[in-house]
């Protein structure tokens, strides 16, 4: 009577293949995706580049939606994934520009598309969706759409790997004050934020932001 193979060695047999096909189709590949925002899944030593575009994603589980030939289809895990490859798209910077001007309503029609091509990459190292969500969520916050605040605050802080709230909720936390309350006070809760803790760009929306209050104390004296 054989012996069925015991489910680890299946799944370790797995991995190998897996590997072995990253590492004979990495370069076939290499040109095709250089100029597309891809990510890069490595294993044993091996890493291949899939372009978002050509991944689905559940569970913290990718799979390939038309795999090349002899790439295994098998589910790629997320910790597989080591960053994104490409080239920051230009409309996120376009859309913090516009939300400098104050035109939220511009930069969200910048920010929605990219939020939505590269929402698979949120949780993966290197990604452009937090810088455009974060961006997002200033917008919101200066419309004072609460809600939509809420809810994108809330799938920025699951994405990012530090428990708790990401920083951005702070900081719209703060956009959203009352402005019943005192131009002092808000002005100190913006400085709060404007430090070296903060990531830079929320370190840098809060300085603007405090910037404007000040401007707005000093014209009411």
């Amino acid at each position: 009577m054989t012996a069925k193979p015991h489910p680890l060695s299946r799944l370790l047999r797995g991995s190998a293949i897996l590997a072995l096909s990253f590492s004979a189709f990495a370069s076939a590949q290499e040109a095709e995706v250089k100029d597309a925002i891809s990510i890069v899944f490595t294993l044993n030593g091996a890493s291949k580049s899939i372009a978002i575009d050509n991944l689905n994603l559940q569970a913290d589980k990718f799979t390939v939606k038309t795999p090349a030939e002899g790439l295994p289809t098998i589910p790629l895990n997320l910790e597989w994934a080591s960053h994104v490859s490409g080239g920051e798209p230009p409309q996120i910077s376009e859309a913090v520009g516009l939300l400098l001007m104050n035109k939220p309503s511009d930069a969200l029609a910048l920010l929605d598309p990219i939020m939505e091509e590269h929402k698979i990459t949120a949780k993966v190292p290197g990604n452009y969706w937090i810088k455009a969500a974060r961006a997002a969520l200033v917008a919101h916050s200066i419309n004072r759409a609460t809600s939509k605040c809420a809810e994108i605050g809330k799938e920025i802080s699951d994405a990012t790997p530090t428990a708790g709230d990401d920083p951005s909720v702070s900081l719209s936390n703060v956009m959203l004050t009352p402005l019943s309350v005192s131009i002092n006070e808000r002005i100190k809760a913006y400085a709060d934020i404007a430090n070296d803790s903060s990531p830079p760009e929320i370190s840098a929306y809060a300085s603007f932001f405090r910037g404007n209050l000040l401007k707005t104390a000093k014209r009411t004296k």
